[in-house]
Protein backbone atom coordinates (compact mmCIF):
# COMPACT_ATOMS: atom_id res chain seq x y z
CA UNK A 1 0.00 0.00 0.00
CA UNK A 2 1.65 3.20 -1.13
CA UNK A 3 1.18 6.00 1.31
CA UNK A 4 2.13 10.12 0.54
CA UNK A 5 3.39 12.55 2.23
CA UNK A 6 0.12 13.97 3.35
CA UNK A 7 -0.65 10.43 4.75
CA UNK A 8 2.31 10.82 6.81
CA UNK A 9 1.53 14.13 7.65
CA UNK A 10 -2.00 13.62 8.85
CA UNK A 11 -0.70 10.53 10.93
CA UNK A 12 1.74 12.82 12.70
CA UNK A 13 -0.60 15.14 13.24
CA UNK A 14 -3.10 12.25 14.28
CA UNK A 15 -0.51 11.35 17.04
CA UNK A 16 -0.27 15.03 17.74
CA UNK A 17 -4.07 15.50 18.27
CA UNK A 18 -4.27 12.46 20.42
CA UNK A 19 -1.67 13.25 22.99
CA UNK A 20 -2.99 16.94 23.58
CA UNK A 21 -6.31 14.83 23.73
CA UNK A 22 -4.90 12.63 26.25
CA UNK A 23 -3.65 15.04 28.68
CA UNK A 24 -7.12 16.53 28.91
CA UNK A 25 -9.03 13.38 29.69
CA UNK A 26 -6.35 12.86 32.45
CA UNK A 27 -6.82 16.18 33.59
CA UNK A 28 -10.61 15.14 33.44
CA UNK A 29 -10.03 11.75 35.14
CA UNK A 30 -8.14 13.50 38.30
CA UNK A 31 -11.22 15.16 38.67
CA UNK A 32 -13.20 12.00 39.46
CA UNK A 33 -10.83 11.32 42.41
CA UNK A 34 -8.42 7.90 43.14
CA UNK A 35 -10.48 5.08 41.96
CA UNK A 36 -9.90 6.41 38.41
CA UNK A 37 -6.09 5.16 38.55
CA UNK A 38 -6.56 1.65 37.21
CA UNK A 39 -8.38 3.34 34.56
CA UNK A 40 -5.88 6.09 33.93
CA UNK A 41 -2.99 3.59 34.14
CA UNK A 42 -4.56 1.21 30.94
CA UNK A 43 -5.01 4.69 28.85
CA UNK A 44 -1.39 5.51 29.83
CA UNK A 45 -0.44 1.96 28.19
CA UNK A 46 -2.40 2.54 25.47
CA UNK A 47 -1.10 5.97 24.68
CA UNK A 48 2.49 4.59 24.56
CA UNK A 49 1.72 1.72 22.63
CA UNK A 50 0.15 3.92 19.96
CA UNK A 51 3.56 6.27 20.48
CA UNK A 52 5.61 3.57 19.45
CA UNK A 53 3.80 2.36 16.54
CA UNK A 54 4.11 5.95 15.20
CA UNK A 55 7.97 6.23 15.61
CA UNK A 56 7.52 2.61 13.92
CA UNK A 57 6.03 4.25 11.12
CA UNK A 58 8.29 7.55 10.92
CA UNK A 59 11.26 5.30 11.55
CA UNK A 60 10.06 2.88 8.19
CA UNK A 61 8.87 6.09 6.42
CA UNK A 62 12.75 7.17 7.05
CA UNK A 63 14.58 3.75 5.57
CA UNK A 64 12.98 3.72 2.81
CA UNK A 65 12.93 7.58 2.02
CA UNK A 66 16.89 6.56 2.06
CA UNK A 67 15.90 3.96 -0.79
CA UNK A 68 13.48 6.08 -2.99
CA UNK A 69 17.15 8.49 -2.99
CA UNK A 70 19.78 6.65 -4.27
CA UNK A 71 17.38 5.80 -7.20
CA UNK A 72 15.31 9.60 -7.55
CA UNK A 73 17.32 12.29 -5.69
CA UNK A 74 14.86 15.00 -6.61
CA UNK A 75 11.91 13.25 -6.13
CA UNK A 76 9.05 15.85 -5.03
CA UNK A 77 6.98 13.34 -3.16
CA UNK A 78 10.89 12.42 -1.23
CA UNK A 79 10.75 16.07 -0.53
CA UNK A 80 8.02 16.26 0.84
CA UNK A 81 7.90 13.07 3.08
CA UNK A 82 10.95 14.86 4.20
CA UNK A 83 9.63 17.74 5.24
CA UNK A 84 6.70 16.18 7.11
CA UNK A 85 8.88 14.44 8.88
CA UNK A 86 11.53 17.05 10.17
CA UNK A 87 8.31 18.93 11.17
CA UNK A 88 6.68 16.05 13.12
CA UNK A 89 10.20 14.78 14.46
CA UNK A 90 12.25 17.81 15.22
CA UNK A 91 16.14 16.80 15.88
CA UNK A 92 17.43 18.12 18.73
CA UNK A 93 20.82 20.28 17.96
CA UNK A 94 23.21 17.33 18.90
CA UNK A 95 21.44 14.62 17.50
CA UNK A 96 23.96 13.13 14.90
CA UNK A 97 23.07 13.13 11.34
CA UNK A 98 22.35 9.10 11.24
CA UNK A 99 21.92 9.85 7.15
CA UNK A 100 25.31 11.57 6.75
CA UNK A 101 26.70 8.61 9.24
CA UNK A 102 25.27 6.24 6.41
CA UNK A 103 26.03 7.87 3.11
CA UNK A 104 29.74 8.02 4.39
CA UNK A 105 29.42 3.95 4.81
CA UNK A 106 28.11 3.39 1.70
CA UNK A 107 31.31 5.55 0.51
CA UNK A 108 33.47 3.33 1.81
CA UNK A 109 32.20 0.15 0.57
Amino acid sequence: MDHTAADVGQLVGGAGALGAGWMFLRWLLTLAGGRQDARIAKLEREVQGLTSRLMAVAQVTMELAADVERFDPESASLKRARSALKKAFPLQPDTPDLAAMAAEIDAKD
